[in-house]
């Protein structure tokens, strides 16, 4: 499932990329949006998951194919940090960037790959131990609908890599 969800990600990305603006629409701009969802996590030392989560996200559109954008997504498991622990860190959140490849499946709807890279905070269940930061790639896949010229809803699956963190979001995003 992992060497299928990057090739599917790294195709996306490719074919954006070598693709043009297939209308005379305009599609540059800026934009800015927001994410709920769930996490799950599964790894040599968590095994449980399925926690509410949030995001942001900017970002600049470069052409209907292509965009960056720069993102925060929370990955918390722990709701009481330091009173009960077993001393292993766990994954809290990620700010990073991101390449988007997106190919137009009709005329509001489009299907995307991401590829970026960025740091995990990772928090300890002891207050005894020190917060710390681990560089980790992500990637994933999403869909989005275009309500109106500025306004679309969004839905992603994205894997992070290093902290074995998978986050499926629903999203809102408005482009200036």
């Amino acid at each position: 499932m992992k060497l299928i969800s990057i090739s599917l990600a790294s195709s996306l990305l490719v074919i954006s990329l070598s693709a043009s603006a297939a209308d005379g629409r305009e599609e540059q701009g800026f934009y800015a949006g927001l994410d709920v969802g769930k996490s799950s996590v599964s790894s040599k030392v968590i095994n449980d998951g399925k926690d509410l989560i949030g995001g942001v996200n900017a970002g600049y559109q470069f052409n209907q194919n292509f965009a960056a954008e720069v993102f925060y997504r929370s990955m918390s498991f722990r709701v009481l940090d330091g009173v009960i622990g077993d001393k292993n860190y766990y994954p809290n959140g990620h700010i990073g960037i991101a390449a988007i490849g997106r190919v137009p499946v009709y005329e509001k709807l489009g299907v995307y790959g991401r590829l970026g890279i960025g740091q995990t905070s990772m928090k300890a269940d002891s207050n005894s131990l020190p917060e710390k930061r681990q560089r980790e790639g992500s990637y994933g896949i999403g869909a989005d609908y275009q309500i109106s010229p500025n306004f679309s809803l969004k839905l992603e699956a994205t894997r992070f890599a290093k902290s074995e963190v998978t986050t499926t979001t629903i999203g809102a995003q408005y482009r200036f």
